[in-house]
């Protein structure tokens, strides 16, 4: 099956703009038989690229941080922002409510469903004044919050990695989004999905070392076949 997968953007030393992608969500997700197809930031006519070859599935992939102007703060000097990604995420987005095409968001990709749908970002979640600090890399708990996963792995909590610096809390939730999983040590959503589209993030990565590979099946195979969260019902 094909799923496209959105890649990062970014200047290199001679001012050029270039896309990259990890190796590792291409080893990850091939071993659910998904064949990616990155698909390059300065991609404009997405319709054509849906007509020429049949796409079972979208990624928004982690790297990079959303443009605070999307969801009305000012840019911090420490962000690294591409406005050809945001516009490029977005178009996916659109294409995934239109042509009802599962979508998956992974970490910043998560960040960016949520506000799309008209969510904000804590952008400095490791600054933030709590008896809990956030370690980038890390590892710490997640609540299952919802009774669909929770019954499926038979447990409520479980460990995942974190390389985030920002996260969503529930007051910047966007609309029509649910929580599926918290962390609630600091009160930051670590799932989310779409209560009418086949549309889902998560905050941790898959295919990084140090989640929880029982839940990230689960997730995975029901976003590849369009169950749980990604069931097209509309």
């Amino acid at each position: 099956m094909n799923v496209i997968i959105t890649q990062r953007h970014s200047l290199n030393k001679h001012g050029d703009w270039i896309d990259s992608l990890e190796n590792s969500y291409i080893i990850y997700f091939e071993t659910f038989g998904v064949n990616l197809l990155p698909v390059s930031n300065t991609t404009i006519n997405l319709e054509q690229l849906s007509r020429s070859v049949e796409i079972a599935g979208i990624i928004l992939t982690g790297g990079g941080d959303v443009d605070p102007d999307l969801y009305g703060k000012n840019a911090g000097s420490e962000l690294s922002i591409s406005k050809q990604r945001d516009k490029l995420e977005s178009s996916l987005l659109k294409l995934s409510i239109s042509q009802k095409i599962p979508l998956l968001g992974i970490c910043r990709g998560m960040q960016f469903i949520n506000v799309f749908f008209n969510g904000s970002i804590n952008q400095q979640i490791n600054k933030m004044d709590t008896k809990n600090t956030h370690i980038v890399p890390s590892i710490h708990n997640v609540e299952i919050t919802d009774n669909k996963i929770m019954n499926i792995l038979g447990k409520k909590t479980f460990f995942t990695n974190s390389y985030h610096n920002q996260g969503i809390f529930e007051g910047g939730l966007g609309d029509d989004l649910m929580i599926f999983a918290m962390n609630k040590d600091l009160g930051l959503i670590e799932g989310i999905y779409h209560k009418n589209f086949p549309i889902a993030g998560i905050q941790w990565h898959p295919e990084r070392p140090g989640s929880y590979n029982k839940i990230d099946e689960i997730l995975v195979e029901a976003f590849i076949n369009q169950k749980l969260y990604w069931e097209l019902n509309y």
